[in-house]
């Protein structure tokens, strides 16, 4: 197990690298400054609305439960928004948002096959009669 999560770590920091370092370079292409902020985590959020002339306030609303849905909404449409500005780089964001999918069911079937064996059904408390 120790392996194959060193090697999903591995994965992970690779794919993090790669779609910083493209929407980095797609914040460059739309004039959003400073390019450097798509390292920061919640500051890239900031500077997609801010890149998809979205009002600053949005990134507030995204730490509220519900409210969140229709914040991570507006998002998105910064996200198409920002596309329609630097379609190239997009398309390259895009990709490694797949590849970011890709990583995470790949770690899931990998935990499960080593899960697989190590369940117990009779370690489970039995149904009390009261």
């Amino acid at each position: 197990m120790a392996t194959y999560s060193g090697i999903l770590v591995l994965l992970e920091v690779i794919y993090y690298v790669g779609a910083v370092v493209t929407l980095q370079k797609w914040f460059e292409a739309i004039g959003v400054q400073p390019s450097w902020g798509a390292w920061i985590p919640i500051f890239n959020n900031y500077l997609m609305f801010k890149g998809g002339d979205k009002a600053w306030w949005w990134i507030i609303l995204l730490f509220i439960p519900f409210v969140n849905i229709v914040a991570f909404i507006v998002l998105i449409m910064a996200y198409i928004t920002m596309w329609k500005k630097a379609p190239n780089f997009a398309i390259k964001n895009f990709l490694w948002v797949l590849i970011g999918i890709i990583v995470i069911v790949a770690y899931t079937f990998i935990a499960a096959s080593h899960m697989a064996g190590s369940f117990d059904p009779s370690a489970l408390p039995s149904p009390s009669a009261s």
